[in-house]
């Protein structure tokens, strides 16, 4: 009669999976959503990464049967508004059962009472051999899409290194460097860990006044040659001390120069944005859970 099969059909056998699989496949629904086929690409692309031997591949039914097998397993425990579309009911409960069901064994059936918390708060606590174990909402993919949340949570992309470029504000400010037998013109590639500070304090190093140096240079002599105990090297200390003294007194050195300090400006027509962070921009559980929907 109709219906019956015929003795030459072959009995559909179905995918049997690991609990390696399983938690794969999870990691693929968080990245993918309900696109069976995209979850297939991840997790046949993962499976040849870790065995390249492997000719076994999963195909979409293997998924799709998996998808409303633990579905079919978590639906009861929770209730939707009909409002809510049925993808998006689908992709909440499992989405969270999953991220439970790395957490916790969820042989015991008293756990999944916390789902609903998890669902619809964006995270729950449970208590598991004597200790406190948080659960929260996993900020994913699917569910940022699911929400229209911005794209710019995918990854935020620095570049590793920026190049700061200075040059001179006015002609004495050019004149001053110069002077100093330096480039006044200054291109340095930084990270971006590094502080502006920091590079403000190497140039107001790097760019001392002769007049600068040469009282630095006899506080440095006083300061060694009063702990020198080799008679020779005493007396070349000394002889170099009075030598940078007889300089300072000749050219007459400049106290004014000393005072001088280095900064930086951006250039009259930059426009310069002031930082603001808004808050809202920030996920957290709760913006991502079913509440917020």
């Amino acid at each position: 009669g109709q219906g019956t099969k015929t003795p030459n059909q072959p009995k559909q056998v179905r995918m049997v999976w690991s609990n390696q699989d399983k938690n794969l496949f999870f990691e693929a629904l968080n990245e993918c959503g309900k696109d069976f086929e995209g979850i297939v690409n991840y997790l046949n692309t993962k499976k040849r990464r870790k065995d390249s031997n492997s000719e076994h591949a999963l195909k979409v039914k293997d998924v799709r049967h998996l998808y409303y097998q633990f579905n079919q397993k978590v639906a009861k425990y929770l209730h939707f508004s009909d409002e809510v579309k049925k993808e998006a009911q689908e992709l909440y409960a499992l989405i969270n059962y999953g991220e439970m069901r790395k957490k916790v064994p969820f042989q015991n059936k008293k756990y999944f009472h916390k789902l609903k918390d998890l669902v619809y708060k964006g995270f729950t606590t449970i208590r598991e051999k004597g200790r406190n174990i948080r659960i929260k909402t996993p900020s994913c993919r699917a569910l940022r899409k699911l929400n229209q949340l911005e794209e710019w949570q995918e990854e935020i992309k620095l570049p590793p290194r920026i190049d700061v470029v200075l040059k001179p504000a006015t002609v004495d400010a050019w004149g001053r460097v110069q002077s100093l037998a330096q480039n006044p013109r200054v291109k340095i590639s930084v990270t971006l860990q590094k502080r502006l500070s920091t590079l403000l304090q190497l140039l107001q190093q790097k760019w001392r006044h002769q007049d600068v140096r040469l009282v630095e240079r006899i506080n440095n002599l006083k300061t060694a040659s009063a702990s020198i105990t080799s008679k020779a090297s005493r007396q070349k200390a000394q002889h170099e001390l009075e030598l940078c003294a007889r300089m300072a007194t000749e050219g007459g050195t400049n106290d004014t120069e000393s005072a001088k300090v280095l900064r930086f400006t951006a250039p009259k027509e930059t426009i310069i944005h002031r930082p603001m962070i808004n808050l809202s921009e920030f996920l957290s559980s709760y913006s991502i859970c079913l509440n917020s929907y």
